[in-house]
């Protein structure tokens, strides 16, 4: 919620004093479980959700369905449609396998659209910094949803440790251990974060490294990383 009523804000001058027309591209299970009911619910008095695109047709119907919306789009017709500008839409929520989403995101940055797009913002460093060049040749916004920078806990931390709580802090090492049931809806077989193109370590490890980037300032030199 927080996330969307910043996108909302930034994109209307500062107020929510209208409902950005958005549409929501791809209808995967977190996009279900998550963008939507936002979309619909959380932030709703700050968007329109005017159409939903997915791979399949069957997906992006039953993801149209469900929050009512009149216009379902799938495939490459009905990307190319939707990238056509013809639908009144402004705002792209873009919720697709990481590996794939970053040729979206600058398709849909070249024809104009403001874009929000789930973390990481590619599979591996040289396909975040390809993006992150292109991205600088378009004058349009760019949103990535990173909920951590906007957990109560963590603004609470970065606020105690510019005030001096602990005193300077002259370095830090942060751990994590995430556990994996095997029943994780995530983590199954035939899913993207499963695959070999995938990157189970970026998707969970973004997190950590923009909860540790807002609580020590963006000042941070990072010297070492390890994962297994």
């Amino acid at each position: 919620d927080c996330i969307a009523r910043k996108v909302s804000l930034e994109l209307n001058g500062g107020s929510c004093s209208r409902k950005v027309p958005v549409a929501l591209v791809g209808a995967g299970l977190f996009a279900r479980k998550a963008h939507l009911p936002s979309l619909l619910h959380d932030a709703a008095d700050c968007f329109e959700l005017k159409a939903v695109w997915s791979r399949s047709a069957a997906s992006a119907k039953q993801a149209a369905e469900t929050a009512g919306v009149p216009r379902a789009l799938w495939g490459t017709a009905g990307w190319q449609e939707l990238m056509a500008g013809d639908l009144g839409i402004e705002l792209l929520d873009l919720v697709l396998p990481i590996p794939q989403q970053a040729a979206f995101v600058q398709e849909a940055l070249s024809r104009g659209f403001a874009v929000i797009s789930e973390k990481p913002i590619a599979a591996n460093s040289s396909q975040a910094l390809e993006l992150l060049n292109a991205a600088t040749s378009f004058p349009n916004r760019w949103f990535v949803a990173e909920n951590w920078r906007y957990e109560s806990a963590f603004r609470v931390a970065a606020v105690s440790l510019e005030l001096g709580a602990i005193g300077d802090v002259l370095t830090f090492s942060a751990s994590s251990l995430c556990e994996m049931p095997e029943d994780l809806a995530y983590a199954q077989a035939g899913t993207w974060r499963a695959s070999a193109s995938g990157n189970w370590i970026a998707d969970v490890g973004v997190h950590f490294a923009a909860a540790l980037r807002l609580v020590l300032s963006s000042n941070v030199t990072v010297v070492g990383a390890a994962a297994r």
